[in-house]
């Protein structure tokens, strides 16, 4: 829940209002509301604060460890774009403070905002938050209902929004700059609860992206069988392409999250080999010291090299990858000299 979603911000209200103060801000609102739809989202908000289940999502999304006159001007600035400073708060009060900047655009650097969420996710003190609460309830004339138990499972929900907010940035700031955010928060913040969320939601909306560029690097190799020279030098692009979009993963992930490519390109050596092929399937292999390798891939590795010396073929590898089969005629492919005018030449796809 973000700020202008909130009931508290729907009808004006802080964590300390009671019942009253609930009826005459609807009562208010209601009298200059121009819409039913609007009049429904008042109302909503009223059931919302006067009822303890749904009030506690409202309070824990707020800010209902600052005073009034400070809370409403920290959520009246964010919801506005404006750039507030979330590092000297409480700590859930920093974390929401930072979520609703990054989702609003309240800021000049995202990052430092994505860092202050993962580090003040950990420092949120369930039990001193829900004494907290409960608190605020009692001044309002609310039944107190708060164990710590229920704010930790806010604290779950809270990641979800984290993951929504990230997403605007990324809308915002462009695949390039986003990457870089990411992989700054990889290196950073990997092994938080937030910072494994965001890099859950980061892999996730590189998935089309993904695809695309793993159907290009397909395409690549497919060249590669019958305009060698030129299949090579694409091929080469297109992984270091591949591997610049995926970095904040392999960086969370380890060189493993590369593993179903690498076997596409190892396949592709061994098909080589085993058209007696041993020069081009030199060259080919040559790529995979593009990756980042794992145990696993190195040992793969090393008895490839043992079975070549042997004047014996590895096996393939059966995976999954994107297809594309299809290559333009011989006519249309020019030689390696020619290369240089490739953004002409493959129509098919964005080089």
């Amino acid at each position: 829940m973000f700020f202008t979603e909130n009931p508290f911000y729907i009808l004006s209200l802080h964590t300390t209002d009671g019942k009253e103060s609930i009826s005459i801000a609807l009562q208010e609102k209601l009298g200059q509301a121009g819409t039913k739809e609007e009049r429904n989202r008042l109302l909503d908000a009223e059931y919302d604060l006067t009822h303890s289940g749904r009030r506690s999502r409202a309070e824990f999304f707020w800010l209902p460890l600052l005073k009034r006159d400070e809370a409403w001007a920290l959520v009246s600035a964010v919801a506005g774009g404006r750039m507030v400073n979330s590092i000297s708060y409480p700590s859930l009060s920093a974390v929401i403070l930072a979520m609703n900047s990054l989702y609003y655009g309240a800021y000049e650097d995202p990052l430092p905002l994505l860092l202050q969420v993962c580090e003040g996710y950990g420092k949120i003190d369930p039990i001193a938050t829900a004494s907290i609460f409960n608190e605020d309830r009692r001044i309002a004339g609310f039944p107190g209902t708060y164990d710590y138990s229920y704010v930790e499972m806010l604290e779950r929900s809270l990641l979800e929004d984290m993951a929504e907010a990230a997403r605007k940035v990324k809308e915002r700031e462009g695949r390039e700059k986003w990457a870089g955010l990411m992989t700054v928060l990889a290196e950073k913040e990997r092994n938080t609860i937030p910072g494994a969320e965001l890099l859950l939601a980061c892999e996730d909306s590189l998935k089309p992206d993904k695809e695309k560029a793993e159907k290009e690097i397909d395409y690549a190799l497919t060249l590669m069988r019958t305009h060698f020279s030129q299949g090579l030098s694409l091929v080469e692009e297109k992984v270091k392409d591949w591997l610049a979009l995926m970095k904040p993963v392999l960086l969370w992930q380890g060189p493993g999250a590369a593993e179903n490519l690498f076997h596409r390109l190892r396949n592709e050596e061994i098909e080589f080999l085993a058209c007696g092929k041993g020069e081009e399937a030199e060259k080919a292999g040559g790529l995979l010291a593009l990756f980042p390798r794992d145990e696993e891939m190195e040992e793969i590795l090393q008895k490839d090299r043992i079975l070549i010396s042997h004047g014996l073929v590895p096996e393939k590898e059966e995976i999954h990858f994107p297809r594309f089969d299809k290559v333009p005629g011989s006519g249309v492919i020019p030689e390696a000299p020619k290369f240089l005018k490739k953004k002409k030449l493959f129509g098919i796809f964005p080089i």
